[in-house]
């Protein structure tokens, strides 16, 4: 086998790696959140890695800065392949020659239902942090609101309120967020609501575009509203 680095998808490997992404979802029935347009138009600082069998891909890892000090990783091995050894050469290729100045930890969102990367990832040592869930709305929701409340998009310009509020709702570092939002703000397939009430902000959504869907995320309200 061999691993190829990428820091932009070639047309060829687009094709390559939707079709390991389909079988790797229709075998795990979960869905794998990877922007290919975005990976495309937006060059990462750290390249992808491709693991291929002679011309078939088998693997394939993907990190994008979470924190300052952290990366956020996206694993995925075909299914006949996996216990074979390819997760932990990309791990290992990631860890040892590709780990930018300064990451100190890797974060890794994994489904319940896939077993063997959370067994690689023990061998690796890595814990437990936080359980996430997913969910599905395929209904129309109307506009109930009172009138001292509204929801408004925002932009950069409302970072400081948009930091103050993931500190009072989830606890979060000050300092970590205000460089985390500075970056999310500024990507064109996410965007940020802050819910006010009589013009105080009071809540927030996040929600950014993962294939044909919209994933909402880090919704919260002040626990007095």
């Amino acid at each position: 086998m061999e691993i190829q680095f990428s820091y932009q998808i070639s047309s060829a490997n687009v094709d390559a790696l939707a079709q390991l992404l389909q079988v790797c979802e229709q075998h795990d029935s979960v869905a794998i959140e990877l922007n290919l347009d975005h990976f495309s138009n937006n060059p990462p600082s750290i390249p992808a890695l491709f693991c291929f069998d002679g011309n078939q891909l088998v693997g394939f890892l993907a990190a994008y800065h979470y924190y300052d000090d952290a990366l956020e990783v996206l694993l995925t091995v075909a299914p006949n392949v996996r216990r074979q050894g390819v997760a932990q050469a990309l791990l290992h290729t990631l860890k040892t020659q590709r780990l930018p100045q300064g990451v100190e930890a890797l974060v890794f969102k994994v489904p319940a239902q896939i077993g063997f990367v959370t067994q690689v990832l023990q061998q690796h040592q890595a814990h437990f942090w936080m359980q996430e869930a997913l969910m599905q709305a395929k209904c129309a929701y109307e506009n109930r609101l009172q009138s001292d409340v509204a929801v408004r998009p925002v932009d950069k310009t409302f970072l400081d309120e948009l930091v103050e509020l993931d500190v009072a709702i989830f606890n979060s570092d000050k300092a970590v967020m205000t460089q985390r939002f500075k970056g999310t703000l500024a990507e064109p397939h996410r965007a940020t609501w802050i819910l006010f009430h009589s013009n105080k902000p009071v809540g927030k959504l996040h929600a950014r575009v993962a294939g044909d869907c919209v994933v909402l995320h880090d919704i919260g309200i002040l626990p007095a509203f």
